[in-house]
């Protein structure tokens, strides 16, 4: 756990004796990002930020690891990162190649954006989303448990009886349904577009029209 202030202190003092820098997103007053600027390489990450900005994203690539704080916690990634106003960082240690990174982060882009064709793609995989299915359960499981393991500190999965009960907790959230759908939105456009094999096995049996779903992603 980290306060906002105590993160500006920390992040700022390396400022003064190295290249660090902190970001304040004002969008909603609520996150601070902390970063060192990256420089042109063969890295996934570069190839991921070239692509977004030929895409009209705003990117900003960053060398090695990125610290996010929302106030009351820091979280650190050596992937992507969409913030609140639409800005990504991505770093030069991403895994993922640049194009999927792409494909998935410009979902979340233009969902925070309120451009239409987000809108038209998430009704299409809210429609067909079969939420009875063994896949959605699988799915709704892994994601909750990656929200926990990015974003809550060992205190507050202990304040909620544990990892495994956090888990069922954040799956029966009212929220977890709206985030769940971008997550799947943002997941179903990146192997559409980049390898559709894949794409059959992780989510055909999530829908009932899956057909239907690979169109949407290609009017996307």
């Amino acid at each position: 756990r980290e306060t906002a202030q105590s993160f500006a202190r920390r992040t700022q003092g390396i400022g003064k004796t190295g290249n660090r820098k902190v970001r304040n997103h004002l969008t909603n007053g609520k996150y601070n990002t902390a970063y060192t600027p990256g420089q042109a390489d063969n890295s996934n990450g570069y190839r991921a930020a070239e692509i977004m900005k030929k895409a009209g994203a705003k990117v900003i690539f960053c060398d090695g690891v990125i610290e996010m704080n929302d106030g009351k916690t820091t979280t650190f990634s050596t992937s992507a990162l969409t913030m609140p106003d639409g800005t990504v960082y991505i770093s030069n240690e991403l895994k993922q190649s640049g194009e999927e990174t792409a494909a998935h982060e410009i979902v979340h882009i233009k969902m925070i954006l309120g451009d239409v064709s987000y809108a038209e793609f998430e009704g299409v995989i809210a429609e067909n989303l079969d939420r009875k299915s063994a896949q959605y359960d699988e799915l709704a499981r892994t994601i909750a448990a990656e929200i926990i393991d990015k974003q809550a500190s060992e205190d507050e999965i202990k304040e909620h009886g544990g990892r495994k009960a956090y888990i069922e907790e954040k799956i029966n959230d009212l929220d977890f349904g709206k985030l769940f759908l971008q997550e799947i939105t943002a997941a179903v456009n990146q192997f559409c577009s980049t390898d559709m094999d894949t794409a059959n096995r992780l989510f055909e049996g999530l829908f009932t029209d899956w057909n239907a779903v690979i169109e949407a992603s290609r009017q996307f």
